[in-house]
């Protein structure tokens, strides 16, 4: 089945893709919102926090931000509590995602990185958890044919940052990482570019805009 809004020839020219409304967002987006938000109620209620509005939105917006100023340690409760959502689990290795990676690399046998699945939690001005530029490759050790699949919970507008990505910086394969120890950083967080500047200035910076159900589709250099 091919996807119509997936060129693959662009794929492999700039290293990524946009895809609108590739995911369903009431059958395969809302229900891991639904699940979320279940969690940060039932947090809410165990420790006796007043959250500050109701709604499924209003929970990923506004509710967690309050529970996360009271105590920092529930979200890492929450963070770790989304990860085993059974709707996120079913979405992570939809039938879906694996057509779309045999379009872009035919013949190649899918699979899905064990440790590389998750569901990130951005909160502002917070650096300890904020990725350096980097190539997911050298964090994950597995197929130099990876690709990420990435797709928002939450409008991505300016204002809240989307992902960015060096256009065509994968044609140049695997780049040398450090260590960089800083910011309180550790493991794949702490990984920086080495030459990072010359890298990042070589290329052009692109920043979709997208909205849930939306899939960007990046590759693993």
């Amino acid at each position: 089945m091919t996807n119509k809004n997936l060129s693959c020839e662009s794929f492999h020219q700039a290293g990524f893709a946009v895809i609108e409304n590739f995911y369903n967002y009431e059958t395969e987006v809302l229900p891991i919102i639904n699940g979320i938000s279940d969690i940060i109620q039932q947090v809410a209620k165990e420790t006796k926090i007043s959250l500050v509005d109701q709604g499924k939105l209003t929970d990923l917006k506004v509710n967690i931000m309050k529970l996360v100023a009271e105590d920092r340690r529930l979200g890492a409760v929450i963070y770790d509590a989304a990860k085993q959502i059974p709707e996120f689990l079913a979405l992570v290795s939809s039938n879906k995602n694996k057509k779309i990676l045999k379009e872009i690399h035919p013949g190649i046998q899918a699979g899905v990185a064990a440790a590389g699945y998750g569901i990130r939690m951005d909160l502002p001005k917070e650096e300890k958890f904020r990725t350096f530029w980097h190539q997911e490759f050298p964090a994950q050790l597995r197929s130099s044919k990876g690709v990420v699949f990435w797709t928002p919970l939450l409008e991505v507008t300016e204002l809240l940052g989307p992902v960015e990505i060096l256009k065509a910086s994968h044609t140049e394969g695997y780049k040398e990482v450090y260590n960089a120890n800083s910011d309180g950083k550790t493991g794949a967080y702490s990984l920086r570019l080495k030459n990072e500047k010359q890298i990042v200035e070589k290329f052009i910076k692109v920043a979709p805009l997208t909205k849930p159900g939306d899939l960007i589709l990046m590759d693993y250099y």
